[in-house]
């Protein structure tokens, strides 16, 4: 008989393949910010700033797409 630490791992997994499901994928590493297209060698983003930056237009994009 499971007992509530069984029910809360199962729970939990339950709420984080949830939360991939939805999980919008983040853009693929091309060479430059998908921000501000600042020339870059690692990563999507040139920075902290525009990472958030570019999350914040994309829930905006999809607020007004919907």
């Amino acid at each position: 008989m499971p007992d509530d630490a069984d029910r809360a791992s199962e729970y939990e997994e339950r709420m984080r393949a949830a939360a991939l499901r939805v999980r919008k994928p983040e853009p693929k590493p091309c060479g430059h910010c998908h921000n501000c297209g600042e020339q870059i060698k690692f990563g999507s983003f040139c920075d902290s700033y525009c990472a958030e930056d570019w999350e914040k237009r994309q829930r905006q994009k999809d607020v007004i797409d919907d």
